[in-house]
């Protein structure tokens, strides 16, 4: 299929890809196919985190921050830390 092609494309020179559009389209079908063909090629994992019912800013990074095991520090932005502890991995 055409778009699991890109998405592995875009995962080979991006860190982090967004699949966003219309409910019902397939973006997390397509998602979990690309994390299964692509599993086995990053040594720390992939993470799928479901954000489409999140809108409070809270409730969001929360929701990344566990899905990427980063733990809040006093005093520095959850945002900050996430990035830090996306950073030190070789995940997707």
């Amino acid at each position: 299929m055409r778009e699991t092609a890109d998405v592995e494309a875009l995962l080979g020179e991006h860190r982090l890809v967004t699949l966003s559009g219309a409910g019902g389209a397939g973006k997390t079908r397509l998602a979990l196919e690309v994390a299964e063909r692509l599993v086995g090629s990053f040594p720390d994992g992939l993470r799928f985190a479901e954000l489409a019912a999140l809108f409070d800013k809270d409730v969001f990074e929360n929701e990344v921050a566990e899905r990427f095991g980063a733990t809040p520090v006093a005093d520095v932005p959850l945002a900050t830390t996430i990035a830090e502890t996306i950073g030190k991995r070789a995940c997707w």
